[in-house]
């Protein structure tokens, strides 16, 4: 079997925080700068500890109890999409984790009076919802971005759930990735009896895209697909070899692909029985990838994104920034340190 633990990942399942939140609970009027509402058990059954429970107000982290592992759910102001939020739910309902939900609130005119309405909209949608044994809920102000980070590294989620946003959700969603070091689901709608798809570049031996997504696979009940893209043209070939008259580029490329779905094949084998292994051959690594996401009928695209190279911009660069924003389905970002080869 592929290995499944790994630093900071979702097989490592690090510490979380065992949350309440009561929805009955009103909080006198104050300047703030964070609300935080809490309780554990189904929202149908609050409890009379919170009648001396206060809303807080702070500009610092706080230090959360570690005690169960967390999905966090970031989202933004005045949105509480229904599809993310069921999602983070059903995972942290078949991780065994209690749910964190966080919203940001952009600073300026009415920011209280919009932050308490950000926390009235989460809570009631959750009153909609089958929970998870343990809710909190925290409201800050800031940048979704800005929140997200704080928030989580106080947190130290298991995996952090979002709503895809115009035009930036691959620059959140890696950044957020980066600087938290957990794997970040940028959730749409789900599929049905969809597949995992996971791209791998195979540079790293230890393959840590696929060791780390298949614990996902596991608890989404989905068979997965191990797909790696190669260049259609050999980049691998000396000078030499590639410009001799008697040896194809092309063939060298196709020798270079047969290797690698050869080494894909088995890695799959050893992954389990659900799951087979794809190598496709374009200079497009992207549009590669989403076509066998789409012939595979995908629920979720597991991603790499190499740790330090998450920058929040305004153009996506990294191929798992383009994925984010070109694909249909959800995509998981699951970042990951290069391994640093040096020379003999």
């Amino acid at each position: 079997m592929l290995p499944t633990r790994g630093p900071k990942g979702i097989a490592g399942w690090g510490r979380g925080v065992t949350s309440r939140y009561d929805s009955r609970h009103r909080q006198e009027p104050m300047r703030l700068e964070s609300l935080r509402f809490s309780r554990a058990g189904t929202l149908g059954e609050a409890t009379s500890d919170m009648r001396n429970q206060q809303a807080t107000s702070t500009t610092q982290e706080e230090a959360l109890p570690a005690k169960r592992p967390v999905v966090m759910l970031t989202l933004d102001e005045g949105r509480t999409p229904f599809v993310a939020l069921d999602r983070a739910i059903t995972l942290a309902r078949k991780l065994s984790s209690d749910l964190l939900v966080v919203g940001a609130v952009a600073s300026g005119e009415r920011v209280e009076e919009r932050t308490r309405a950000q926390l009235v909209r989460l809570m009631s949608r959750l009153d909609l919802l089958v929970v998870p044994h343990g809710i909190e809920i925290v409201v800050r102000q800031g940048a979704p971005c800005e929140v997200a980070v704080s928030v989580g590294k106080a947190a130290d989620p298991v995996l952090v759930v979002m709503n895809p946003s115009n035009h930036t959700a691959g620059g959140l969603a890696t950044a957020v990735s980066d600087a938290l070091g957990r794997p970040v689901l940028v959730a749409r709608d789900p599929v049905p009896e969809g597949h995992v798809v996971v791209a791998t570049d195979m540079l790293d031996l230890r393959y840590p895209v696929l060791s780390r997504c298949r614990p996902l696979a596991q608890a989404l009940r989905r068979s997965a697909t191990f797909v790696h893209n190669a260049p259609a043209t050999c980049r691998l070939a000396a000078p030499l070899e590639a410009t001799r008259s008697d040896v194809s580029a092309n063939w060298l490329a196709q020798i270079a692909a047969d290797a690698k779905l050869a080494r894909l094949q088995t890695l799959a084998a050893e992954a389990g029985d659900d799951v087979e292994a794809v190598v496709v051959r374009s200079d497009r690594t992207v549009d590669a990838i989403l076509e066998v996401a789409n012939g595979r009928n995908a629920d979720v695209v597991a991603v790499g994104h190499p740790i330090g190279s998450g920058r929040l911009r305004l153009r996506s660069h990294h191929t798992s920034e383009r994925i984010v924003e070109h694909c249909r389905r959800s995509v998981l970002v699951i970042p990951f340190e290069r391994e640093v080869r040096r020379a003999s």
